[in-house]
């Protein structure tokens, strides 16, 4: 970021009574109006570090600034930001525009300008026409809009976003991430989201943190992440890949000649690898060819064991002489049809030396 961080985490520590560090160490620095993903398994300290920076919880050791200002030791409700949880939270027994102007109405905000608030903020979320109704009138994807207006109008300089879209169905939850990009667009403020949802991490965020244990990871646009992983733990978490480890044979600049339990394969790196060193080739599933009639560097022969339809394209799974299972993505034409193989048929697997991931162990 060429601009100055607008959140800055720095030297986070936060460590529970029974001893357990949740985060461990962690410099993080946002910008402002950025859509921020902060990505991990259950337990790597993603959730308690967002729940840090809305003051729900104080570190043990390190700062948070914001706009600037120290904040680390801020009351919850001092703080310029807000919170949507995955659960809604959404008063039952008020309309949806009650709920919405609820945090108006306690600051004490004239009903006037709070109506012409309340509106703007339903405007914004696409549910200007639902003001008198009833939460229960409403699908699990509009009561997380209102939610979102709820916070919204408060005019948080950071809206926090814990889990917010993992309770809703496939359909609603796209939806939802269109929404939330064309929110952030058109409000220009910072979004700061958790989620153990790659996906939603991927399509919605400028960048992401990759968490594990506590410590992050990598931190990159999602492009980056998935097409430059820095590490094992980070490639395999980002989307389906298939890892071959092996030994550096021999290197010619950027291209380095690996031997594997399966064969040798010849791969770019993006780190100085070194004749005996110990590596793993990754290679996603959409990169490898199945059967082409003029087959890239690398090889492998196998059989197929099953197929899977997902609509756009098909899963192919193979075993490999040793047992291996590997995974194979086989697009569908425009018509709906793909070439896959019979069960038990033979197949023959390639992809170009630019196609894969190697990786230092």
């Amino acid at each position: 970021m060429t601009e100055p961080p607008f959140i800055s985490f720095k030297n986070i520590v936060k460590e529970f009574p029974n001893g357990t560090r949740a985060v461990d160490n962690v410099s993080l620095d946002i910008g402002n109006n950025e859509f921020f993903a902060l990505l991990g398994p259950s337990g790597c300290g993603k959730t308690t570090l967002l729940r840090m920076l809305s003051g729900l919880e104080i570190p043990t050791s390190g700062a948070i600034w914001l706009g600037g200002q120290d904040i680390t030791d801020w009351p919850a409700q001092q703080r310029p930001l807000n919170m949507v949880f995955q659960s809604y939270a959404v008063f039952p027994h008020m309309s949806v525009g009650d709920n919405v102007a609820y945090g108006l109405k306690i600051e004490g905000c004239p009903q006037a300008e709070r109506k012409a608030r309340v509106e703007q903020a339903l405007a914004q979320v696409q549910l200007a026409d639902k003001i008198d109704r009833m939460p229960h009138q409403l699908s699990g994807g509009q009561r997380q809009r209102v939610a979102l207006a709820r916070a919204l109008i408060l005019r948080p300089k950071v809206l926090l976003l814990d889990e917010p879209l993992s309770a809703l169905d496939k359909r609603l939850r796209e939806d939802m991430q269109l929404g939330l990009i064309h929110l952030r667009n058109e409000v220009g403020i910072t979004f700061i989201m958790v989620t153990h949802d790659q996906e939603e991490a991927m399509s919605m965020a400028s960048r992401l943190a990759v968490m594990d244990k506590g410590r992050i990871a990598q931190i990159g646009t999602p492009k980056q992440l998935y097409e430059y992983p820095g590490s094992r733990f980070v490639a395999d978490f980002l989307g389906s890949i298939n890892f071959f480890p092996g030994k550096v044979v021999s290197t010619e600049g950027k291209t380095v000649t690996v031997d594997t339990d399966v064969g040798r394969f010849i791969n770019e790196a993006d780190f100085a690898a070194t004749a005996g060193q110990s590596v793993t080739v990754g290679v996603r599933p959409e990169m490898l060819d199945l059967d082409d009639a003029t087959p890239d560097v690398n090889r492998l022969e196998g059989t197929a064991q099953e197929t899977a339809y997902f609509g756009d394209y098909n899963l192919c799974l193979v075993r490999l002489a040793n047992g291996q299972s590997i995974k194979v993505f086989v697009e569908n034409d425009s018509e709906g049809r793909a070439r896959l193989p019979q069960i038990g048929q033979a197949v023959k697997i390639s992809w170009s030396a630019t196609c894969g991931i190697l990786l230092p162990d």
